[in-house]
C-alpha cells in the first residue's frame, strides 16, 4: 500500500523545519563568537590610611637630668642626716644635733632645726632663725614657700599649692605641716607607702596617740 501524498508532504515539511532550526542555531552560535567579550570594569581597592603613629615622651635635657640627680642625691643625704639627728637627740644630745643641722646647706636642715628649737621650748628663737635664714639664703625654689610657713610668711595652702606638681615635693609639704600644726590629716597622707618621709610620718602619728 502506497503512502498518502499528504503523510509524504507533512514528512518533507517537518524534515525542512528541522533543518532550518539547526541552520539557525549555527548562526547565533557563530554571532555570539564573533562579539567581543565586554571590558570589565576597572577597579582600584583603597588604600588604607596607615595609624599615627603615638607621640614619643619629651626626652629631658642636660641640665634637667643634673637638676633630677642633684635632687635625688639631696633626699638620699638628708635621710641620713634626719636618722643621725634623732639619734643624738634620743641620747640627749640635743646640742650636738642642733649645731649639726646648722650646719647643712639643704632647708630642710632648717625645718629640722625649727621643730628641734620649738620641742626645747625656745620658739622665739626658732622663728627668729628661721626669718633670718630665708633672708640671707634668697631661697625661690621649693621648698621656699614650706619655709615661709614655718616663718608666718606663708599660709599652709600656699605651701600645699606650689608643692602640687611635684609628688615627692607634696610629700614633704604634708610631712612638716603636719609635724608643725601637729595635724594628724597631713602626716597621713604623708604616711603614704610613696613618701620617703612615711616612716617617719607613721612614727609622728604614734606619738600623736601618746599626747
Amino acid at each position: 500500500m502506497r503512502p498518502r501524498k499528504s503523510t509524504a508532504l507533512m514528512v518533507t515539511l517537518a524534515a525542512l523545519a528541522v533543518a532550518a532550526a539547526f541552520a539557525s542555531g549555527l548562526r547565533v552560535n557563530r554571532s555570539s563568537r564573533r562579539e567581543k567579550p565586554r571590558t570589565a570594569t576597572s577597579w582600584t581597592p583603597a588604600i588604607p590610611v596607615p595609624p599615627q603613629p603615638p607621640a614619643l615622651p619629651g626626652i629631658p635635657d642636660g641640665k634637667e637630668i643634673q637638676a633630677q640627680i642633684r635632687k635625688a642625691t639631696r633626699r638620699g643625704g638628708r635621710i641620713g642626716m634626719l636618722v643621725g639627728m634623732r639619734e643624738l637627740e634620743r641620747n640627749g644630745k640635743s646640742d650636738r644635733a642642733e649645731a649639726l643641722l646648722r650646719k647643712q646647706r639643704d632647708p630642710i636642715a632648717r625645718l629640722e632645726l625649727f621643730l628641734l628649737q620649738q620641742r626645747e621650748g625656745k620658739e622665739d628663737q626658732a622663728i627668729s632663725d628661721v626669718r633670718a635664714y630665708l633672708a640671707s639664703s634668697k631661697l625661690t625654689d621649693w621648698p621656699a614657700p614650706l619655709v615661709r610657713a614655718y616663718a608666718g610668711q606663708a599660709t599652709d595652702a600656699e605651701a600645699i599649692n606650689a608643692a602640687s606638681d611635684d609628688p615627692d615635693d607634696l610629700c614633704e609639704a604634708n610631712y612638716y605641716l603636719g609635724r608643725l600644726r601637729r595635724s594628724r590629716d597631713f602626716l597621713e597622707k604623708a604616711a603614704s607607702p610613696e613618701c620617703d618621709e612615711s616612716d617617719f610620718a607613721r612614727d609622728e602619728l604614734k606619738a600623736l596617740q601618746m599626747r
